[in-house]
């Protein structure tokens, strides 16, 4: 189970080919979603 901040850092610098699958499936997770509000600023 990875925390949001250690998959940033994982795929940081480099593309994600997947990148709009994932943050939908997170987005699916209410918990996960408000985190992602945050760094959608950077996206």
């Amino acid at each position: 189970q990875y925390s949001v901040q250690e998959l940033y850092k994982k795929w940081k610098g480099r593309h994600v080919a997947n990148w709009a699958m994932v943050r939908n499936q997170l987005l699916m997770d209410d918990r996960m979603s408000q985190l992602m509000q945050q760094y959608d600023v950077a996206y």
